[in-house]
This record gives structure tokens, sequence and C-alpha cells, in this order.
């Protein structure tokens, strides 16, 4: 396994733990983890910031 992938599967473990998922969880079947969760983290956070921000706006209105 590339050690990207691993790497995944080490920090998705992680927050399968923390919130508590099922034990023993396994990445199967077609499941691809795409691009980078950090980036993915910032890019969620920079959309919700942009939805509070425009709800001010027509609330202000």
């Amino acid at each position: 396994m590339p050690p990207r992938m691993q790497n995944y599967l080490e920090r998705l473990s992680r927050v399968a733990e923390r919130e508590g998922f099922l034990k023993d969880w396994n990445l199967a079947g077609s499941m691809t983890p795409l691009g980078d969760l950090e980036s993915a983290d910032a890019e969620i956070a920079r959309l919700f910031r942009k939805s509070v921000e425009c709800t001010a706006r027509q609330l202000a209105e």
C-alpha cells in the first residue's frame, strides 16, 4: 500500500475511534480517499464562512 494511502487510513481510523464508529472498520470496495483531508477541511471552513457572511447580509437587509 502506498505510504500516502496508509496515512489516510491511519487518520480515518483515528477519526473513527474518536467518533465511536464501528470497531475494526476497513476501507473496502470501490471507496478511494480523494484529495488531502487537511485541504478539504480548509475548504469546508471557507465555504461555511462564505455561507455565514451571505446569511448575515440577507438578515441585515
